[in-house]
């Protein structure tokens, strides 16, 4: 049929029939997630037959016979029509693209040649998001008013759950898309509970949203969807990335982790490596699974899995199914009986599963010659600090957010301060910064010990590995040992801060004052201390030793109760104003020390304790449990181990700890500010007491006065 276009010259389009049994709709688009593409353009034939579908771009041929056909629809949507099929098993296939003057012709003709009826069905456009939603076949369908709103197909769903009255619903990656590509990822869906009047709910029955999951998932067409049991199963699993303990479960074409809070099920044709790699702390090795497409968390992306399994952990298990049909799948790689370290059988059973080999560090690699040596190099990668392995093929960066390069898309490697003279934390360390072949960007590792400089250039030179600055990182030669003797180790250096903060915070001992022997003193030799004590106008006859007993016994008498101060002289206020410089003269002097250095500070054993930080709370709380857990540990090894999980714990995990440590901080605080309100008060009112009794004339008793005149005739006694 002609019609025209643009308003100028004419243009064949629409019905184009070759002959009476057979017609054709040109530029026709296949609808779907992939409609915005080029190849998602084509021709749409009908036929006796059935339907036929050609992608103008790649030839893609879509068939559809009548005897699959079970329903048809007529849909208006923007700017033109749909025709909406629904064949055997459930599957929908959506064609736009036609016109208002192909729906006569084709409802004629499916009534004729498929004896079916197209029905004529119009989409809700109010814009509501709340309806009812229902599982439709292979769809799951929403309607406003009886009308329909969207469908979103079962097999493109990966995963649906439930939590309470919310059913998450996660789409499939789409790994062909562009950057520039717009994707639905996740849909969420509120269902309230039905409610029947003068009944009380079941407590017992599905909520809306799990009846939803439970027929989204009784389908059958989620990708990995398998109705049998589970062929082999670990319980309590802890894993890393992402973070929580997991239920594991391997089916027949898929695995399933089972989590406090989320699910998570990866296909073994989506794993792309496996690797077994041993930790630095000694107590746990890492499973790492490498996946084509990663798992996804709402916006956070995991294209790898890190198991942290323990070493000593002993696991036994049994596969569900016979001898000879695991023998017929699985080679005689894998028994039906297994048992040993749960690292070591569950790389076993992943790798019999997922027909893939199990990578670890390999003989002559990394460290290769040193079995003391780790086979990893502790570094950082932005702000995520971990563990680097170089491996036979690649080098895997075990962390929160996991890195894999392969050597073969590595472009060159550049060693960056290398140079000792060029600062002081390049004596100790240096980075490495590794650029890729397709221009991807570049990987920079940054605090790499130097004790492990040699080796990596050797294994770069081993591996034929371009490395950028050649000239300039051959000609630096790092020792093993810095030039004390010893081997840096950051990990250990922050232990023992951390354990020598704990001590400090937790002495009680600080309180008492050192007893060492006082360095002023010399025998035989004239003190600097009495110099002090002649300054200042002294009194005829009496001598500077004399007036040093004098001070002291004010001294004295300030320190002694009340009752005591009532019964001896009162200095008056102008030799009080006299004495206040010496004193101090005199406790500077005390805080002086060999080497000009001051004395700690005496404690105030009144003052309120200070906060404690949320690592300190924590290892009060686990340093019991540790120990149990390892009985023949010292000291230093609970605190390397507590460390070890302190540093394991992510920000939600550590949250706690860290409220608790705000909160003791605040009652620091305030107890501190309460202290010295306190303190503050009784020297006020120690010094109006002072002051009101230097007012008074010193009232001298008699018996002073006869010691006083002792005194006089021991003098004249000795003139």
């Amino acid at each position: 049929e002609p019609y025209p276009e643009h308003g100028c010259g004419l243009a064949w389009r629409g019905t184009m029939a070759s002959d009476s049994d057979t017609h054709q709709f040109g530029s026709i688009i296949l609808s779907g997630k992939d409609a915005h593409r080029e190849e998602s353009i084509g021709a749409l034939r009908m036929h006796k037959q059935g339907f036929g579908w050609k992608s103008r771009k790649t030839g893609k041929v879509i068939a559809i016979s009548k005897g699959e056909l079970r329903q048809i629809e007529w849909i208006k949507v923007p700017h033109a029509f749909m025709i909406k099929m629904r064949v055997k098993g459930g599957i929908t296939y959506r064609f736009s693209g036609l016109k208002a003057q192909d729906r006569e012709t084709v409802k004629e003709y499916c009534r004729t040649n498929f004896d079916i009826e197209v029905q004529e069905v119009n989409l809700s456009w109010r814009g509501w998001n709340w309806g009812e939603t229902s599982v439709e076949g292979m769809n799951i369908s929403f309607r406003v008013e009886d009308e329909q709103a969207f469908e979103i197909p079962i097999n493109d769903i990966t995963q649906a759950t439930s939590v309470k009255n919310e059913a998450t619903i996660e789409m499939a990656d789409d790994d062909t898309a562009m950057p520039e590509d717009e994707m639905m990822m996740e849909i969420r869906f509120f269902v309230p509970n039905a409610v029947v009047d003068d009944e009380e709910p079941d407590p017992e029955s599905l909520t809306g949203a799990e009846s939803l999951v439970s027929a989204i998932q009784e389908s059958g067409g989620m990708q990995g969807t398998d109705t049998g049991n589970a062929l082999v199963s670990f319980d309590d699993v802890p894993i890393q990335v992402p973070r929580g303990r997991y239920e594991v479960e391997l089916f027949d074409k898929y695995m399933k982790l089972h989590g406090k809070t989320y699910d998570y099920k990866v296909l073994y044709t989506n794993i792309s490596g496996i690797f077994v790699l041993p930790k630095p702390d000694g107590y746990h090795m890492a499973l790492c699974l490498s996946l084509e497409h990663p798992l996804r968390q709402g916006a956070t992306m995991y294209p790898h899995m890190i198991f942290q399994l323990p070493i000593e952990q002993q696991v036994e298990l049994e596969l569900k199914m016979s001898e000879e049909e695991a023998k017929r799948r699985f080679d005689g790689k894998l028994e039906v009986d297994e048992r040993g370290n749960i690292s070591d059988v569950m790389a076993k059973v992943l790798s019999a599963f997922t027909k893939k080999k199990v990578t670890t560090p390999k003989s002559g690699g990394f460290n290769s010659d040193k079995e003391d040596k780790l086979k990893s190099i502790r570094c950082s990668m932005k702000a995520n600090e971990g563990q680097l392995y170089p491996l036979d093929k690649c080098f895997f960066f075990v962390a929160s957010k996991p890195v894999m390069l392969e050597f073969d898309r590595i472009g060159s490697i550049e060693f960056n301060r290398v140079d000792k003279s060029s600062s002081a934390s390049a004596a100790r360390t240096f980075d490495i910064t590794v650029s890729m072949k397709d221009g991807s960007g570049s990987s920079q590792f940054v605090n790499l010990q130097r004790s492990d400089y040699n080796e990596l250039f050797r294994f770069l030179t081993s591996k034929k590995i371009r490395i950028k600055n050649i000239n300039t990182a051959s000609q630096v030669d790092f020792d093993d040992e810095d030039e004390e003797g010893e081997v840096d180790d950051v990990y250990m250096d922050r232990v023992r801060r951390n354990r020598t903060q704990a001590a400090a915070e937790d002495d009680d001992d600080d309180d008492d004052e050192s007893e060492g022997e006082d360095e002023d003193f010399k025998p035989g030799e004239e003190s600097d201390v009495d110099e002090e004590y002649e300054e200042g106008p002294v009194k005829d006859g009496e001598s500077a030793g004399a007036k040093k007993r004098k001070n002291d016994s004010d001294e004295s008498s300030d320190d002694g109760d009340d009752d005591d101060e009532e019964d001896k002289p009162k200095p008056k206020a102008k030799a009080k104003a006299a004495a206040e410089p010496k004193e101090k003269k005199q406790s500077k002097a005390k805080e002086v020390k060999e080497g000009g250095k001051k004395k700690r500070a005496k404690k105030d054993k009144d003052a309120p304790k200070r906060g404690s930080s949320a690592y300190l709370l924590f290892m009060n709380a686990n340093r019991a449990r540790i120990k149990e857990s390892n009985p023949d540990a010292s000291v230093t090894d609970v605190v390397k181990m507590g460390a070890a999980e302190w540093k394991d714990l992510d920000a939600e995990a550590r949250a706690p700890w860290e409220e608790k440590a705000a909160a003791d901080k605040l009652r620091y605080d305030r107890e501190m500010k309460e202290y010295k309100t306190q303190t503050a008060a009784a020297k006020q009112a120690d010094d109006s007491s002072d002051d009101e009794e230097d007012d008074e004339p010193p009232a001298k008793s008699k018996a002073k006065e006869s010691g006083d005149d002792d005194d006089d005739d021991d003098d004249d006694d000795d003139d």
